[in-house]
């Protein structure tokens, strides 16, 4: 399985093994004490803000108009949107 954006050869996500009958319980409970937990979409908006901001203040030589800001990568809309 591969899933990335059609025509890109980055930012990719590769399983290399799909088991449907794995029963394998992982508890994987990291602790990060120094970092603020942030929920999904406030990271996303606030990464969006942080973007739009540097995109929007680029200056490119014999441009004309302020650089359209998209989202990289595979995700480009998320549940809440």
């Amino acid at each position: 399985m591969d899933i990335r954006v059609d025509g890109k050869d980055y930012d990719l996500w590769k399983a290399v093994k799909v088991d449907l009958n794995d029963k394998t319980n992982v508890d994987y409970q990291p602790q990060f004490p120094n970092y603020t937990k942030a929920k999904m979409q406030e990271y996303i908006q606030l990464k969006d803000q942080t973007s739009s901001k540097f995109m929007n203040s680029a200056k490119v030589p014999g441009s004309t108009g302020k650089i359209v800001s998209t989202r990289m990568g595979v995700e480009k809309t998320f549940e809440w949107e």
